[in-house]
């Protein structure tokens, strides 16, 4: 960013939700497009950012470089219910029981959560 950039730090807003998941994916393999590791982009962006624009927009923050969103926080402050909704769904294959990638979620879930002390150890 140069010194005539023009940038600005604001609190995310739903118009903000598809700028938001496409730099998800632009970046999400160490800074670099995902498509080489993980094809289903809209699955990527479903499970790192759905909650949060969702369901906890006022924790989240977007930064703006001269219009455009070029950076964003995602933030909760009800990381037991976050973790519990992306876990315990598959927006594209229906109940988790379904989908290997959210099972294998919702199975680390849960052993944190029983780690808390809130569960009951599931077999």
């Amino acid at each position: 960013m140069d010194d005539a950039s023009q940038y600005s730090i604001r609190s995310y807003q739903a118009i903000d939700r598809v700028a938001v998941r496409k730099l998800c994916c632009d970046t999400g393999f160490l800074g670099h497009p995902i498509d080489p590791v993980f094809q289903d982009r809209e699955l990527f962006a479903d499970f790192l950012t759905t909650y949060y624009t969702d369901h906890e927009p006022e924790s989240s923050f977007v930064l703006e470089i001269d219009g455009q969103i070029r950076g964003y926080l995602l933030g909760s402050r009800k990381p037991l219910q976050h973790q519990l909704y992306s876990f315990a769904h598959c927006p594209h294959n229906g109940p988790v029981f379904q989908c290997p990638l959210a099972l294998s979620r919702l199975q680390r879930a849960v052993t944190q959560i029983h780690s808390l002390g809130h569960w009951p150890r599931l077999a």
